[in-house]
């Protein structure tokens, strides 16, 4: 549809919900078939969605009606619309599923909405101009548009109808977190891997601030370089518990070769080192090679450990294949070299020509400057420019 999109996933990630802000609508997109199943009418802007796993239900937004509609994640049907208080904005579910947070920044409040009876059971007075509620395992974090205050509410005493919300906090940095940055689908404020806290961003501030729960502030922050971060994002590489006594992680190993890995434990105190091989993979090592060395492969049988003297000729020696087949390439008649010392000075160009092994190929090249001397190879029949990454390397001596 027409307008700004928001994504969400189902808890199954088997559909996708898009809202449409100029069509008034939701579509549903099938993940398995990329398909879209049906467009979902709610008279209105879908300002911001939220996928429940305990309804198995999608919630939206719509902020001309100030209200809520519940669409079955089933049947595609809308349930039934939740009256709120006008101005409201954005929703989030808590982890478990059950209760949803909407923030409203005309009245200063954020309702808690009980999605196993689909009625507002709760408000919460917080600060000017709340944008955002993000979850820890234990709190809702909420965060404000125009104060540095963070509201912290405990999740394991909410959920009693008309009952009272408990609120901690702590500063956020020096200015409003969000202050400054243009809006963002991404959370400013999200739990660090393994522990009770979580990492802010304040926009301002150029930083991302470490708060551990239960402190008065921020025990930390990261540095951002001069950059301004709008959101932050943990990426959670640490080693788990998968079953009894067996622990994984996952890690992508950038070259093919021979690693070693060092497993180090605290308590109890323990260190041991592991080897093992990532293997090549042909398709990838083919493509690569092409992309970064060009249409030949160039293969020097001059050693760089050779040093000629000045003025005296050198025969520079090599073979050429093709970067998709790694076969030999035969019968060439335009390859050429081109040299260059450490100054950039001294540029010439040499015929190479075919010697009696087919596909290897040979030149004379005399150096009549002292110094390091770079040869390159290139042949325009085959695409191979002199600025490929295949070049030799000699050192010119005084006679």
């Amino acid at each position: 549809g027409r307008g700004e999109h928001k994504v969400i996933m189902d808890q199954d990630d088997r559909f996708a919900y898009v809202s449409n802000s100029y069509d008034g609508t939701v579509s549903v997109i099938d993940m398995k078939t990329l398909t879209k199943k049906s467009d979902i009418k709610i008279y209105g802007t879908p300002f911001s969605m939220d996928f429940s796993s305990k309804a198995n239900a999608l919630y939206v937004v719509n902020k001309e009606q100030s209200a809520i509609y519940v669409i079955n994640a089933t049947t595609n049907e809308v349930l039934g619309k939740i009256p709120c208080s006008k101005g409201v904005e954005k929703i989030s579910f808590a982890p478990d599923g059950r209760l949803g947070f909407i923030t409203n920044p005309k009245e200063n409040t954020v309702l808690i909405l009980d999605a196993a009876s689909n009625r507002i059971i709760q408000q919460a007075d917080v600060e000017e101009s709340p944008d955002e509620v993000s979850f820890s395992d234990e709190l809702a974090y909420v965060r404000h548009l125009k104060d540095d205050t963070i509201w912290m509410i405990p999740l394991d005493i909410l959920g009693a109808e008309n009952g009272k919300v408990s609120i901690i906090d702590f500063t956020g940095g020096q200015n409003p977190p969000a202050l400054g940055s243009a809006p963002v689908a991404a959370n400013g404020i999200v739990q660090a891997p393994g522990d009770n806290a979580v990492l802010v961003s304040n926009y301002m501030d150029n930083a991302i601030y470490y708060y551990r729960e239960g402190m008065a502030a921020p025990s930390g922050q990261f540095k951002t370089y001069g950059k301004k971060p709008k959101a932050v994002l943990a990426v959670d590489k640490s080693i788990e518990e998968v079953s009894l006594g067996t622990y994984q992680t996952t890690a992508r190993l950038p070259e093919p070769g021979n690693y070693d890995i060092s497993l180090f434990l605290d308590t109890p105190s323990f260190m041991e080192c592991f080897d093992f091989e990532v293997k090549v993979d042909e398709k990838k090592e083919k493509a690569r090679l092409e992309k970064s060395l060009g249409s030949l492969i160039v293969t020097y049988m001059t050693l760089e450990s050779a040093q000629p003297k000045v003025g005296q000729s050198v025969s520079i020696t090599f073979e050429l294949k093709e970067s998709k087949t790694n076969e030999t390439v035969k019968g060439l008649k335009d390859v050429r070299l081109m040299t260059m010392d450490s100054y950039g000075k001294g540029n010439k160009n040499f015929v190479a020509v075919e010697t009696e092994t087919k596909g290897v190929y040979s030149a004379e090249l005399k150096f009549n400057n002292q110094g390091i001397h770079y040869i390159y190879v290139g042949c325009e029949s085959k695409g191979l420019s002199f600025n490929n990454p295949q070049f030799l390397v000699l050192q010119a001596l005084k006679n």
